[in-house]
């Protein structure tokens, strides 16, 4: 069974179970203050999850949550895919953490963090981690953080732009495979980011 969830400024707090078989897809995106609490996806025998994540703010707002993805069955999958944009002096803690304990063998994970910093005081201090105790799995984390390249700024403003507009193009950019391919549930939420973003990106 496939099923698909959408978390809007928010995350579910306590466990989680995606049962033998299923496959479960959600879609997270966070365009406000948010601290959650902790949250812990137990994945069984060839179950299957996609966390696909988009976090957007600015104006000393902080995001923080820590995800726990436990495989506890044979062959169980998780990819884990976080962005973010961080405006003025924001914060953002996101601290996805994969288990693989003993006896999930085949187990695969993925998990995957890229910020773009666009305000000078935006800070990030995610951390994905993970816990392996099964020696036949396939496991990969990474993160990147990154910030609005001048040398790209500059050939936009040559171009024509102004450098919030510029700045506007290269964001559209980088989050453009998150607002391609979400579910339709969550366009109008769309809708509201792409106003903020504009916004950010004049007071910026």
């Amino acid at each position: 069974m496939k099923n698909t969830v959408v978390w809007l400024n928010k995350i579910p707090e306590g466990k989680l179970e995606v049962v033998l078989g299923e496959s479960l897809t959600v879609w997270f995106l966070c365009t406000k203050e948010l601290r959650a609490e902790p949250l812990e996806i137990i994945l069984h025998e060839n179950a299957e999850l996609t966390l696909t994540g988009l976090v957007a703010i600015g104006q000393k707002e902080h995001v923080e949550s820590l995800v726990t993805i436990t495989h506890k069955g044979r062959h169980s999958v998780s990819r884990v895919s976080f962005k973010a944009v961080l405006f003025d002096n924001s914060n953002l803690k996101l601290e996805p953490r994969a288990r693989i304990i003993k006896g999930a063998c085949d187990a695969n994970t993925n998990v995957i963090i890229r910020t773009l910093l666009v305000g000078s005081e935006a800070r990030d201090t995610s951390i994905p981690s993970m816990e392996i105790d099964e020696q036949e799995v396939s496991a990969r984390h990474a993160a990147t953080i990154g910030r609005v390249g001048e040398e790209e700024l500059f050939y936009l403003q040559s171009r024509g732009l102004d450098r919030a507009s510029g700045e506007r193009l290269m964001i559209s950019g980088f989050i453009n495979e998150f607002a391609a391919n979400a579910p339709d549930t969550i366009q109008s939420a769309l809708n509201s980011l792409d106003l903020l973003l504009n916004k950010l990106c004049d007071e910026n």
